[in-house]
Parts: structure tokens; C-alpha cells; sequence
């Protein structure tokens, strides 16, 4: 069982590495931080602040704003957010 773990995180960082490789060949240039990973960020440090998440985010898409549960896949996030509990980072 931890053989095909550590299997599973290792196909896991060869895929972001790949993924990364063509980003930075289309860029040319330090990379910005992706949608993809700002949301993630985001949904993550509004479960740290707030102690969940908003039922309908206008942030995201203003000003109708986005059902958070109905089109993202939710959960990840209070895991993310219990852990980061015991980072040493100032603004938790």
C-alpha cells in the first residue's frame, strides 16, 4: 500500500512538473500565480478567516457571484485550513 503512495505522489509532481515546463516555455518569464492556484488560496485562507466558506462568492465572478459548493469540489480546503493552524505563518 505505501508503495503505490508514494507512487501515486510521485506520477503526481512529475504531472505539475510537466505542466509547469510548458507554462514557463509559453511565457518566457517568471510565471504569475495561476487562476487555478489563486482560488485554491483564496477558498483556503476564507476557511482560515471566516471558519467556512460563503454559499455565493461575488468576488469571484462579480457581481452574480458563484455558488462555491455547487462548482467547485469542496472539502480539501478545512483539511488545508486546520493544518495551516500549526504553520508559523503570522497572519493565521
Amino acid at each position: 500500500m505505501g508503495c503505490i503512495l508514494v507512487l501515486l505522489y510521485g506520477l503526481g509532481v512529475t504531472v505539475r512538473r510537466v505542466v509547469l515546463e510548458a507554462h514557463y516555455s509559453v511565457q518566457k518569464t517568471e510565471l504569475s500565480f495561476t487562476l487555478e492556484s489563486a482560488l485554491a488560496y483564496r477558498l483556503v485562507d476564507q476557511v482560515c478567516r471566516l471558519g467556512t466558506l460563503p454559499e455565493i462568492d461575488q468576488d469571484i465572478e462579480y457581481p452574480e457571484g458563484i455558488n462555491v459548493r455547487e462548482t467547485y469540489s469542496i472539502g480539501s480546503e478545512y483539511v488545508y485550513s486546520f493544518l495551516a493552524k500549526f504553520s508559523p505563518h503570522p497572519s493565521l
